[in-house]
């Protein structure tokens, strides 16, 4: 039973990671915010068609580059040939700990 609540403890995001995701995502510019929100609704999706949807549905102009900035903050990060949320953004969504 300890095992059970120390694995439980462990799945729960600290105060900490979230308070530091929640001030990355305060900083965050409008367009910066637009791509979150696009990987935060899309999850894992392709170069391509991530490039191509934030230009034509979201008018990002510099898609490549907005991602690139949400890759170093460490809310986005980048598979093979495809843009994925990070699982630290996953957990505090899934915890309902972050808003927009």
């Amino acid at each position: 039973m300890v095992l059970l609540k120390k694995s439980m403890r462990e799945l729960l995001m600290s105060s900490d990671e979230f308070k530091k995701i929640q001030n990355v995502i305060r900083k965050l510019t409008a367009k910066e915010r637009r791509v979150l929100e696009y990987m935060i609704k899309n999850i894992s999706v392709g170069e391509i068609i991530a490039v191509r949807e934030l230009r034509s549905l979201y008018g990002i102009e510099d898609p490549e580059i907005v991602l690139a900035k949400l890759i170093e903050l460490g809310l986005v990060e980048r598979g093979l040939a495809c843009f994925n949320l990070s699982p630290i953004v996953k957990k505090a969504i899934k915890e309902r700990k972050i808003r927009l």
